[in-house]
This record gives structure tokens, C-alpha cells and sequence, in this order.
């Protein structure tokens, strides 16, 4: 917007935070916290949220919830290579009848889910950005892609991922428990090798 603490964006848009950690919440001075990509003003229409930077050391939360709509919305997370203290954290709940998530950008950056998340338009990772989950809905209710690459790294104990999965690249998944995907396993034929690299500590059940 044009007015002072307004955020406008037409398309894409996003955080990066330098100096110290930034905490992001939108339209919290209206007590409406909850976003709707493509509906709330000044949010992203059709545009991706983008946080981080090459030149980025700290870490951006945003705390709103967000419903996704009925659509794949895209997360993208750049990151600082010199230095372990950048991240993103998404704390608000993700939700949407159809509308999935789709996470990509730098294969060094992470991306940690702490809400109770219930999009069920399934969940896709274009790159191999580490995403940090703690409990088994954070990654929504449908398919999770992986195209390309996708990293998913589990902080919660042992855990059941009931999702289904379709590999069009190579997964790594890690942890410090062992971690079951109870879903359909498929594996495109098209395009190079598929694999999966467990690197939990209590391994990985398929």
C-alpha cells in the first residue's frame, strides 16, 4: 500500500531478514490475521511468496494463517550459503479445500512447518529444500510430489506420514526416529533414476 506499515504486492513478494530475526505479522492492527492467498488485499494474487536472500542471516516467521483457496500455491526459499543462521518458518495454519503447497529454491535452505496445517490439495517439492515438519499433518492431506529432488526432515519422534507419494526424483529424508510413509508409493517412468536416501536415525519404513 501507500500508506505508512503497507505492504502491496501485485505479484510475488516476500521477507528477508539481515541484521536479527524477523517476525511477520500481516494485518495484525485489523485483528484479522487470517490471509487468503488471492483474495486479501495487498497478498499475492497469483504471484509466490518468496523469503530469504544470498545476502539474508536471520531467520523470517510469519505467523498468519493462510488458506491457500483451491489452487497450488508456491513457497520459494533463497538462501545465504556463507551461513547457517537464515531460514523460514511458516507458524501459521495452512489450509484450503484443493489447494496444495508448492516449495521450492535453494537446495541449502530449510523451511520449518509448526502449524496444524489441513490444505488438502497435496504438497509439491520442486528442489531440494529441506523441509522440517514435527507432526504428520504439517505436509496437508493429499499426494506429496517430489519433482526434481525434495528433502523432508522429521523433529517430532517416531512418525506416520498417510499421504501418498509420487517420486519424479530423488527424496532424502531424515530424522532422529524412524518415520513410516503408509501411503501409495508411485514412481514416474519418465525422465533418470528415482531414489530414496533414509537418513533416520531409527530408519525409514515403506
Amino acid at each position: 500500500g501507500a500508506g505508512a506499515n503497507q505492504i502491496f504486492w501485485r505479484n510475488s513478494g516476500g521477507f528477508a531478514a539481515y541484521g536479527g530475526n524477523l517476525y511477520v505479522l500481516l494485518n495484525g492492527q485489523t485483528g484479522n490475521t487470517n490471509l487468503v492467498w488471492g483474495s486479501t488485499t495487498g497478498f499475492p494474487s497469483t504471484g509466490e511468496l518468496h523469503f530469504g536472500s544470498a545476502s539474508a542471516n536471520g531467520v523470517v516467521t510469519l505467523s498468519n494463517n493462510v488458506d491457500l483457496g483451491a489452487v497450488t500455491r508456491t513457497i520459494r526459499v533463497f538462501d545465504n550459503p556463507s551461513t547457517a543462521a537464515d531460514g523460514v518458518v511458516i507458524a501459521g495454519n495452512l489450509t484450503g479445500v484443493g489447494g496444495g503447497l508448492g516449495i521450492g529454491g535453494d537446495a541449502t535452505g530449510y523451511l520449518l512447518l509448526t502449524g496444524s496445517n489441513s490444505y488438502s490439495g497435496g504438497t509439491t517439492l520442486f528442489s531440494a529444500v529441506e523441509v522440517i515438519i514435527s507432526n504428520s499433518t504439517q505436509l496437508g492431506s493429499g499426494m506429496i510430489t517430489v519433482s526434481g529432488g525434495g528433502r523432508i526432515t522429521n523433529t517430532g519422534g517416531a512418525m506416520t506420514l498417510t499421504n501418498d507419494v509420487l517420486l519424479r526424483g530423488t527424496l532424502i529424508l531424515s530424522g532422529a526416529d524412524t518415520l513410516t510413509l503408509a501411503g501409495n508409493m508411485q514412481v514416474s517412468a519418465a525422465g533418470g533414476n528415482r531414489q530414496i536416501t533414509a537418513n533416520n536415525a531409527g530408519g525409514v519404513v515403506i
